[in-house]
């Protein structure tokens, strides 16, 4: 599967959106501490950064990332995505990269519930992108 993942006609930064969106709705500290700063390394600005990690809509300079950002939220929220989102993400990736999009959603959403599920901690002196659960 990585291997798969790794050789995504997906675009990187469009990659890394979706891995963070993923880890703001899973609360995933892990996956979100490397995938943020992956994400500012390939030019998402940081306040969509933030913006996705309150689970607030960003003003996105770019369609595309509006796009691949509207798709992980239906997705995750509606367990499906409606057409009008899926003609514009088809229209902006093409079947190739769409279906990697969709793969990799299934796959940081293992990965998130993985991490949480076995308390795998941010490093000590990084901060926590989420604060306390709340039980």
């Amino acid at each position: 599967m990585q291997k798969a993942l790794s050789r995504s006609a997906l675009p990187p930064a469009l990659r890394e959106l979706a891995i963070i969106t993923v880890a703001a709705y899973r609360h995933s500290e892990f996956e979100w501490f490397v995938h943020a700063a992956g994400a500012r390394k390939l030019g998402i600005p940081p306040d969509v950064i933030d913006a996705i990690r309150r689970r607030q809509i960003p003003q996105f300079a770019s369609q595309a990332q509006r796009i691949v950002f509207d798709y992980v939220g239906e997705l995750i929220d509606d367990h499906e995505v409606s057409d009008a989102t899926y003609q514009a993400a088809w229209k902006l990736l093409g079947t190739r990269s769409l279906v990697d999009l969709s793969v990799l959603l299934g796959h940081y959403t293992a990965v998130s519930m993985t991490l949480n599920a076995h308390h795998v901690p941010i490093p000590a002196n990084a901060t926590t992108a989420f604060g306390p659960k709340i039980n």
